[in-house]
């Protein structure tokens, strides 16, 4: 089951396998139908050491800016 690096974690403790405190806490709120505490699978390692990772992209637009390749530097590009 791979559902990315950061939400891979997610799926699995909502679907009951994962650390007891949040098994716990999912089982209190009776909110994820397949987080039952009797039937969990505790591993104390899922969703451990995750930080977010994801990547912005921006757009820049001006009435001056002209395109160029990243292949070599441009000085017209440099001097914007």
């Amino acid at each position: 089951m791979a559902a990315g690096a950061l939400n891979t974690p997610k799926v699995l403790i909502e679907s009951g396998i994962g650390p007891s405190e949040l098994i716990d806490l999912l089982s209190s709120l009776g909110t994820f139908p397949g987080v039952d505490k009797a039937n969990a699978v505790i591993n104390e390692h899922v969703g451990r050491h995750i930080f977010d990772t994801n990547a912005v992209m921006t757009n820049f637009k001006h009435a001056d800016m002209h395109s160029f390749k990243f292949t070599e530097p441009q000085p017209e590009a440099e001097d914007q």
